[in-house]
């Protein structure tokens, strides 16, 4: 009887104590990680495609701000400055010919320190606002 009454307390002991961890490990995402992207337009005339986006990234005290636009032709295999040259981009058509892969670089100096930000999302034209989740970051000091 003690064995089951000490079983079920340590059961039910390890269960709180776990959802207690997960609450303790949920934190807000930084609002520096989305972008927000307006005015997606893109041009194709014999193979040769264009691109103009506006983009926005929300500053917090460790990474600025920016609020830019981007022109470019597609098809580049290195990023191309953007209006704010701290943002670049890369945008190349996916398979399908409605869909275009859009990858932005936030680059910036901190002190001593460079850091980079990465982020990309696949826009469906005609499609002119969405959203780029930042999915890598760097830093060198």
């Amino acid at each position: 009887m003690q064995l089951t009454t000490i079983l079920t307390t340590a059961l039910l002991s390890s269960v709180s104590l776990a959802g207690t961890f997960k609450t303790l490990s949920k934190s807000k995402p930084s609002p520096a990680l989305t972008w927000n992207v307006t005015n997606f337009n893109t041009s194709c005339t014999s193979g040769d495609c264009t691109y103009n986006f506006h983009i926005a990234g929300q500053g917090t005290p460790n990474t600025p701000g920016f609020n830019t636009t981007c022109t470019g032709a597609t098809g580049k295999e290195d990023y191309q400055p953007c209006g704010n040259e701290q943002i670049s981009a890369i945008v190349d058509p996916a398979k399908s010919s409605s869909r275009w892969n859009v990858e932005v670089q936030h680059t910036w100096v901190k002190g001593e320190a460079q850091f980079w930000a990465v982020g990309s999302s696949n826009a469906t034209a005609p499609a002119k606002r969405f959203n780029i989740t930042v999915d890598e970051q760097y830093g060198v000091a």
